[in-house]
Parts: structure tokens; sequence; C-alpha cells
């Protein structure tokens, strides 16, 4: 379900966020040595 974001939530989406920096700066290597390789959109 989607909804506002209420006070109560904060801890979750903030653990949510934390989890998937971690999760995508562990491959930033991995997309800077092949990153040219791929087609990008930005």
């Amino acid at each position: 379900m989607i909804r506002e974001l209420r006070k109560a939530d904060i801890n979750k989406v903030a653990d949510i966020w934390l989890d998937t920096n971690r999760k995508t700066h562990r491959q930033y290597l991995f997309i800077k040595e092949k990153g040219l390789r791929f087609s990008i959109v930005v």
C-alpha cells in the first residue's frame, strides 16, 4: 500500500536507505571498471 510517510516509519525507512546504499557502494569498483561497456542512461 502506498501512503504518506509517518513519524513511526522513520527508523525502518532509514534502515532500508542505509542497507541499499551499502549494497550499492560495494559495487562501486565493478561499475567503475565495467561501466563503459554498459549502456547506461542517467
